[in-house]
């Protein structure tokens, strides 16, 4: 029995345009590397996972699963269906693309790389401060528990205020991009 973290097609629309044409020009590199980081080779349902749990996948890294206020996230990625059975074990549908370290495309933890994003649960905006003088160009994306994209801007300060007063209450996962490296946090709206 196998496990599947699947992402949706929205999440698949959320990959930059370069890197579908380096995994699409390398299928049995690259985006060999992709889909087997999305597999394990055993059975996990959404009971077994808890905070902290590390998963050997076929591409032979580990993912890390964080359970938070009811969400479960595997690296970067928010699980939104749990448990679909197959007849070869189970999927768990994610809102984002896992990306294994071998690809060269870096998913981070923004408040690990001196971004911080607040307040946090937030209202009608939210502050958005690096660490340092913005040097590259940064876009914000900002998408719902389902993977959709709600909202995009390009920023272009070191301190930035997005305006969420058009958001509904909810949890939302904010991506920070500065060329290859993408930057996430988890954002809750509480209205």
């Amino acid at each position: 029995p196998f496990t599947v973290f699947a992402p949706t097609d929205a999440a698949f629309a959320l990959l930059s345009p370069d890197l579908v044409e380096a995994l699409t020009n390398d299928p049995s590199g690259q985006l060999s590397q992709v889909l087997l980081y999305h597999v394990l080779n055993t059975e996990v349902m959404s009971g077994d996972l808890t905070d902290g749990l590390l998963l050997a996948t076929l591409q032979t890294e580990n993912i890390v699963v964080t359970i938070s206020g009811g969400n479960v996230m595997i690296n970067n990625a928010m699980v939104t269906v749990a448990d679909l059975q197959a007849d070869n074990g189970v999927v768990h549908v994610i809102n984002a693309v896992l990306i294994p370290s071998t690809v060269g495309v870096e998913y981070l933890q923004a408040a690990d790389y001196n971004i911080h994003i607040g307040p946090n649960p937030a209202t009608d905006f939210v502050n958005i401060t690096f660490g340092e003088d913005l040097t590259r160009t940064t876009y914000l994306m900002v998408y719902d528990i389902n993977g959709k994209l709600v909202k995009q801007e390009q920023i272009q300060n070191q301190f930035s205020q997005v305006n969420t007063s058009d958001l509904r209450s909810g949890t939302y996962v904010l991506r920070i991009q500065q060329g290859d490296t993408h930057y996430f946090q988890k954002l809750i709206i509480a209205k």
